[in-house]
């Protein structure tokens, strides 16, 4: 039977797309935006003392807060919009389904032509299928690219005069790009985007992933934010983020390092959720006559708010925090260029679809594929 309900997954990998819902993703990027001092550096401090505006990203991101929490659920709110090549280039950059060939997320190669070139040829535990490195999951060097190209914009800006067009410019172009990476390092810390099993269908928890996610912490009190902003420095502390900073950044991949770091923590909460999970479960999933999956029945998200809420608040803290330290590593890989000169820029509503770089063949692909299929249906 196990099997049987695994073999449903396929057909529901798309809605892996959506991590946290939009308020969880929202609440990350906001809180690292307000804590961007989250692990206790100081500097905000040192230059509030003195009523000066830092120079380096305190103060821009405080004052670019609600922009990071709109662009944090671009790839699910808009660019899940933008039609079939786009979903499928977007879809699998939301997850890692590692554990379909590994139990340690940790040994996933930081470069993603080497995880390529390890997965060739296996097959997956689970649905033994070839494994296609790009169709499971990327979620890990997804962020790594939008650190690079964050980075890159400040190194550009560093290139320019403080506070000329150009230079405004470059720092809101790093901004959005930071504002995307929020989405996928919030991804990593979301347990059931770091399983072939994504749903909990294989354990007879079918739909597990959308209650988990959106709807209990929906069921949240506008207290949620302040409770992450609070517990975003402990998580510092309680992960040593410190020292795995410090190693993420010896590594090169500092995006792909972290991420990787919050997938296999998230990773190894998995069995405490789904424990969590039964106890809220009052008719296990199964499959129908025709083979299509079943959800579980469940308490009500209000009901279930209480025992699920301090994993939830955890893994946002824990994001939040990660993300802020990313935000600030990119600024200096960049140069440190002064964002106290860089004004507001122009709001990111809408910012266009960044296809992935780190697999070309995988893209020319699916482009290849959506194109068959478009043709094919006129």
């Amino acid at each position: 039977m196990r099997f049987v309900l695994l073999a449903a997954l396929c057909f529901l990998i798309p809605t892996q797309a959506r991590a946290w819902g939009e308020r969880g993703h929202n609440a990350i990027a906001r809180v690292a935006a307000m804590e961007l001092d989250a692990c206790g550096l100081g500097l905000s401090e040192k230059y509030r003392e003195k009523d000066a505006e830092p120079p380096g990203p305190e103060g821009y991101f405080r004052g670019k807060a609600l922009e990071l929490g709109h662009l944090a659920n671009i790839p699910d709110i808009s660019w899940r919009k933008l039609g079939p090549e786009v979903q499928a280039l977007n879809a699998p950059t939301h997850f890692l389904n590692a554990d379909n060939w590994t139990d340690d997320m940790l040994s996933l190669p930081l470069d993603y032509a080497d995880e390529k070139k390890s997965a060739e040829g296996k097959l997956g535990r689970f649905d033994h299928k070839p494994i296609d490195a790009f169709e499971s999951g990327t979620l890990i060097w997804r962020a790594q690219q939008f650190y690079d190209l964050m980075a890159a914009s400040y190194k550009k800006a560093s290139g320019e005069a403080p506070g000329s067009k150009e230079f405004v410019a470059d720092v809101q172009q790093a901004l959005v790009y930071g504002g995307l990476m929020a989405h996928f390092i919030g991804d990593a810390s979301q347990p059931f985007h770091n399983t072939f099993d994504h749903d909990g269908y294989g354990t007879g928890e079918g739909g597990i992933h959308s209650y988990f996610e959106t709807a209990v912490l929906n069921e949240e009190s506008p207290k949620l934010e302040l409770d992450v902003f609070a517990e975003a420095p402990k998580m510092c502390r309680k992960y040593n983020l410190w020292d795995k900073m410090d190693a993420a950044k010896k590594s090169g991949k500092p995006g792909a390092f972290m991420a990787r770091a919050l997938a296999a923590d998230a990773y190894a909460k998995l069995k405490d959720l789904r424990a969590d999970d039964d106890s809220l479960i009052v008719v296990k999933s199964t499959t129908a006559a025709d083979g299509k999956p079943i959800p579980a029945k469940r308490v009500s998200p209000l009901k279930a708010e209480p025992k699920l809420e301090p994993l939830i608040e955890e893994q946002l803290s824990l994001s939040a925090a990660t993300l802020a330290m990313l935000w600030r590593s990119a600024w200096e890989e960049g140069g440190k260029p002064d964002l106290s000169k860089a004004g507001y820029g122009d709001y990111a509503l809408e910012p266009p679809f960044v296809v992935p770089d780190y697999d070309p063949d995988a893209v020319a692909r699916l482009r290849a594929e959506v194109k068959a299929k478009a043709e094919k249906k006129n």
